[in-house]
C-alpha cells in the first residue's frame, strides 16, 4: 500500500470508530438510564456525557446518537474492511502493511487512546458504584455512573479489538522492524509504565489514608458536621456524605489500584511473552533499547517518590528540632515524620525490584554486559540525587539572604514560616546527598577498573552534558534577572522589593556555578584525557618498564581464537598495542609477534 493509501485509510478509519464509539456509548448509557442507573448531574465529568433526566433529553441524546452510528459505521466498516483486506491476505504486500510505520502509529495512538479513557470511565464507576451505597459520597464530584459504566464497556471493547488485531500481526510474522516496532514498543511500554505508577501513587495514598487513620486525623470540617451546609447542599441537589470520611479514598484508591493494576501486569506479562519467544521478533524484544528506558523510568520515579518522602519527613524533623511552627491540624510529629516514607515503601520495591530485573536481563542477553542497566540507572538517580540537593540548597541560599537583607517571601501565610521552609530545604539537601553520591561512588569504582569504557559510555556523557548545561542555562538566566533589577535602581525605578527580587536568582546562580565547576572539570577529563584517561593501561591492559621492549606474558598458552592485524614492515606496533591493551576486559591478552611466527605452537 502506498504512503498516501495508507495515510487516507487509517485516518478516516480512526474517524469513523471515534463516531461508532460516541454513539455506542451514549445508546448504552440511556439503556442504563432506563434500567434505574440514572445520571447524577447532567453536566457529567466522564468523557461521554449522556443527557439524561428527561424524556425530550433522552430522545435528543437517541436522534444524535442515530445519527453518528448511520454515519460512522459504514465509514469505518469500508475503510477499515480495506486495509484487513490486505493485511488477511499471504504475500510480500501484507507482510509490508503488518510491518509499515503508518500501522503501528495508528494503533499506538488507538490503543494509547482507547486505554486511558476506559481505564479512566472504569475506575470512576467502580468508585462511584460502591462508595455512593456506603454513603461515601462526594458533594462537589459529579460522576455519571451510567455514562461511565457505558464508556468502560463500549470504548474498553474497541480497545480489545484493536489489541487483538495488533496480536495477530506479531503472531504471523514476520518480525516487525525499524521505526514501526519502536512505535509498537513505545505503546507497549508506555501502558506498562502509566499503569504501574498510578498503581504506586494509589498505593501511597490508601497507606496516608491508614496513617491518618492511626494518628486519629478525623477528616475535614465537612465530613465533621462542623461546617454547617445542609441547606445549601440540599438546594443545590447534592447529597450529604454519611459514612466516615476514609470510606471514600479508600475506595478510590482500590479501584485505581485494580483497574490501573490490570493495565500495567497485562501489558508486562505480555512484553515477557514476546521477549520469551525464539524467534526474531523475541530476540528483538531482549535487546530493546525500549524496554531497558521502561526500566530506567520506574527506577527514576522510584527513586524520585522515595527520595522526596525521606526529605518531607526529615524535614518536618528538623523542624520540630529547631521549633518551627507545624501545620498538622493537631496530629503528632510522628504522622509527619514517619507517613512519607511507609507511604513510599512500595516505590522503593519497584525501584529495588526493577533495577534487580534489568540488570539480571541484560547480563542474559547475547554479547550483552550488565553495565547496559547499570550504566543508566546508576547516572539517572545521581541526576534525581543532585536535582534534591541543588533544590535545597537554593532555598536554603534564598532564606538566609532574605533574612539578611531584612525581606522574606515566606512569611506565616500559606507557605508557612521560614524556619518551616529552611527545615524542608535541608531535608531536601541532606537526602539527596546520599541519593548521589551512592551510585556516582559506583562509577568511580568501575572508572577504576575500566576507565575507557566508562568514560565513552553515552549514558556518563548524557549526564555530564545535561547538567553542565542545565546549570549554564539556569546560571545565565539568574544573572540576567539580577542586571535587570540593579539596572532598575540604577534608572531610578522602585528599589523597595529589591532584596526579595535577587535573592532566589543569586541563589541559583552561586549553586549553578559551583556544579558547572565540580561537573564540568569531570567532563573536561573525561574530553581531553586527563589524568587516568582512556588512552592509560585499563582493565586488561599489560604494562611494561619504561624504556624496555614489550614482552608477552609468560602464561599458559590457551587454544582459541585470534585477532590478527596486520602492518607496514618494521613499523612501530607499541602505540597500537598500547591503545587496544586497555580496551580489553579481564581475563584477554595481547601480544606483537613478527609475521609468520607461531610462539611454537
Amino acid at each position: 500500500m502506498a504512503t498516501a493509501r495508507r495515510l487516507y485509510l487509517y485516518i478516516v478509519s480512526g474517524i469513523g470508530l471515534g463516531l461508532i464509539l460516541s454513539a455506542g456509548t451514549t445508546l448504552l448509557g440511556l439503556v442504563l438510564d432506563r434500567l434505574g442507573i440514572h445520571a447524577v448531574d447532567p453536566f457529567s465529568s466522564g468523557p461521554f456525557p449522556v443527557a439524561t433526566g428527561s424524556a425530550p433529553l433522552n430522545r435528543e441524546a437517541l436522534a444524535g446518537a442515530i445519527g453518528l452510528m448511520a454515519v460512522g459505521l459504514p465509514l469505518w466498516l469500508i475503510h477499515w474492511g480495506l486495509v484487513e483486506r490486505t493485511v488477511r491476505r499471504n504475500g510480500p504486500e501484507a507482510e509490508a502493511e503488518r510491518q509499515s510505520q503508518m500501522r503501528s502509529l495508528f494503533f499506538a495512538i488507538v490503543l494509547g487512546s482507547l486505554l486511558v479513557i476506559a481505564a479512566s470511565a472504569a475506575v470512576d464507576a467502580l468508585r462511584e458504584g460502591i462508595s455512593r451505597p456506603l454513603g461515601a459520597t462526594d458533594p462537589f464530584v459529579y460522576v455519571d455512573i451510567a455514562g461511565s459504566v457505558a464508556t468502560a464497556v463500549v470504548v474498553g471493547g474497541a480497545w480489545g479489538y484493536h489489541a487483538w488485531v495488533r496480536a495477530r500481526d506479531l503472531r504471523r510474522g514476520p518480525a516487525i522492524r525499524g521505526s514501526a516496532a519502536w512505535i509498537s514498543r513505545l505503546y507497549l511500554y508506555g501502558a506498562a509504565f502509566a499503569g504501574l505508577v498510578a498503581v504506586l501513587a494509589a498505593t501511597a495514598a490508601m497507606i496516608n489514608t491508614v496513617i491518618d487513620v492511626v494518628a486519629g486525623y478525623q477528616g475535614s470540617a465537612f465530613y465533621d458536621g462542623g461546617l454547617q451546609l445542609p441547606g445549601e447542599v440540599g438546594s443545590m441537589g447534592l447529597t450529604v456524605p454519611t459514612a466516615a470520611w476514609w470510606v471514600r479514598p479508600v475506595i478510590a484508591a482500590g479501584a485505581t489500584i485494580l483497574i490501573w493494576g490490570w493495565v500495567w501486569s497485562g501489558h508486562w506479562l505480555y512484553a515477557g511473552r514476546l521477549r520469551a519467544r525464539g524467534d526474531e521478533q523475541g530476540q528483538s524484544e531482549r535487546s530493546s533499547r525500549l524496554r531497558l528506558s521502561f526500566f530506567v523510568g520506574v527506577v527514576a520515579v522510584g527513586v524520585g517518590l522515595a527520595t522526596t518522602a525521606f526529605g518531607d519527613g526529615l524535614g518536618v524533623l528538623i523542624g520540630a528540632v529547631i521549633g518551627a511552627p507545624r501545620s498538622g491540624a493537631g496530629l503528632p510529629v510522628w504522622h509527619d515524620v514517619i507517613g512519607p516514607p511507609a507511604a513510599a515503601v512500595f516505590a522503593i520495591v519497584a525501584w529495588w525490584a526493577h533495577r534487580r530485573f534489568a540488570t539480571r536481563e541484560q547480563a542474559e542477553v547475547e554479547d550483552g554486559s550488565a553495565l547496559r542497566a547499570v550504566r543508566p540507572m546508576d547516572y539517572m538517580t545521581a541526576l534525581i540525587g543532585l536535582g534534591f540537593l541543588t533544590v535545597g540548597l537554593v532555598g536554603l541560599l534564598t532564606l538566609l539572604a532574605q533574612q539578611t537583607m531584612g525581606e522574606t517571601l515566606y512569611g506565616a501565610g500559606i507557605l508557612g514560616s521560614w524556619r518551616d521552609q529552611a527545615a524542608r530545604d535541608i531535608g531536601y539537601a541532606v537526602v539527596g546527598v546520599p541519593v548521589l553520591l551512592w551510585p556516582w561512588l559506583a562509577s568511580r569504582r568501575r572508572l577504576a577498573v575500566d576507565r575507557a569504557g566508562e568514560v565513552r559510555s553515552s549514558s556518563r556523557r548524557y549526564c555530564l552534558f545535561f547538567v553542565v548545561g542545565a546549570s549554564v542555562v539556569a546560571g545565565a538566566g539568574s544573572l540576567a534577572i539580577v542586571v535587570t533589577q540593579v539596572a532598575r535602581v540604577a534608572v531610578g525605578l522602585d528599589s523597595s522589593g529589591f532584596g526579595s527580587s535577587v535573592a532566589y536568582p543569586l541563589a541559583i546562580l552561586a549553586v549553578a556555578a559551583a556544579v558547572v565547576v565540580i561537573f564540568g572539570a569531570i567532563l573536561y577529563r573525561d574530553m581531553t584525557g586527563g589524568a587516568g584517561a582512556p588512552s592509560e593501561a585499563g582493565a586488561g591492559a599489560i604494562e611494561a618498564p619504561v624504556g624496555a621492549p614489550w614482552q608477552p606474558p609468560q602464561t599458559e598458552t590457551r587454544r582459541g581464537l585470534e585477532i590478527v592485524i596486520g602492518g607496514p614492515e618494521n613499523s612501530d606496533m607499541e602505540p597500537l598495542r598500547a591503545w587496544l591493551a586497555a580496551t580489553l576486559p579481564p581475563g584477554y591478552s595481547l601480544a606483537v609477534r613478527p609475521v609468520g611466527e607461531t610462539n611454537g605452537s
